[in-house]
């Protein structure tokens, strides 16, 4: 995947890649799943993106579970590090994040896991969440219909 932007205040930078390719300088090891407390992975700064040129790595966890939450993570730590955050900075924002209310938000009881994942699903974006509980949990899965779109 490639970021290239320019906004007022930074200078105009050439495209910077982030993911598993090879040409990517910013990328990720030690990919860990936390089942549904999340994801966790160090993230790696390659060439123009490290601080002399010299290979950084930091560990990063990421509150919400999928393997997809970790390309978001190396997108951010990309946009970042262009605004000038480091890894410390980086570490804490994915501390603090937060799901958009209605998307697969964890609500933790003293006997259930609750994952509110209301806010408008469809059937794709109720296929990705479902992988999650085919964990050794007992699950129970609860779908009401979607009446505000009409009966079509």
């Amino acid at each position: 995947m490639m970021i290239s932007f320019h906004s007022k205040g930074i200078q105009r930078h050439a495209a910077v890649f982030f993911g598993n390719g090879e040409n990517a300088s910013v990328t990720c090891e030690n990919v860990e799943s936390r089942g549904l407390k999340g994801m966790s992975c160090d993230i790696c700064l390659k060439g123009k993106m490290a601080e002399n040129g010299e290979l950084q790595t930091f560990h990063v966890d990421i509150p919400m579970p999928g393997r997809h939450m970790v390309s978001n993570a190396l997108a951010t730590a990309t946009v970042g590090k262009l605004y000038g955050l480091n890894a410390e900075a980086d570490q804490k924002w994915h501390r603090k994040l937060e799901p958009v209310s209605g998307r697969f938000n964890m609500i933790e009881t003293d006997k259930f896991m609750i994952v509110d994942d209301c806010y408008n699903a469809n059937p794709m974006s109720m296929k990705r969440p479902w992988m999650f509980f085919r964990m050794d949990l007992e699950e129970r899965l609860h779908l009401g219909d979607m009446g505000e779109l009409g009966t079509d």
